[in-house]
């Protein structure tokens, strides 16, 4: 197995996650009309009904799914087009979350709360949980950060 499929397979199953749940974010009103299957409405439904912040929530949830994989993005020895990369995992996929946002919650492109705020890191921040809250793909069950095997290269 090579040395850096722990955090290419961290990586790949936080986006896939993201893009899932964003693509379902994105559906949930043509769901709910036509009767198709969305895992959101039913979380959208208790949220709405216990007067909590739906929309707030996927924003938060959606923040963490993507820092999860920019963490192991970082971890990984990539040389070639990692501005493109960074661009879109640090940049790209908030634009797309924030056209949804304002679609849905009725904010134009100014209103509510910016990507600096609280959806996506401002410039020269990370996305990047440190690892004390997130121990990343190098980590084995049981081991905590600081304390992750060793990898060779």
């Amino acid at each position: 197995e090579d040395a850096w499929a722990p955090a290419l397979r961290h990586m790949g199953f936080y986006l896939g996650k993201y893009i899932y749940l964003l693509d379902a974010y994105d559906d949930l009103d043509k769901d709910a009309e036509t009767g198709s299957f969305n895992p959101l409405l039913p979380v959208r439904k208790r949220m709405v009904e216990t007067g909590e912040d739906f929309d707030g929530y996927m924003r938060s949830l959606l923040n963490m799914l993507i820092a999860s994989c920019c963490r192991a993005f970082e971890a990984l020895p990539i040389v070639e087009n990692v501005d493109i990369l960074r661009n879109i995992l640090y940049s790209g996929v908030w634009t797309k979350f924030e056209e949804i946002y304002a679609g849905r919650t009725g904010t134009g492109a100014d209103a509510g709360s910016s990507p600096d705020e609280d959806s996506g890191p401002a410039d020269g921040e990370d996305a990047v949980p440190s690892a004390e809250e997130d121990p990343g793909p190098e980590t084995e069950p049981g081991e905590g950060p600081g304390q992750s095997r060793e990898t060779t290269v």
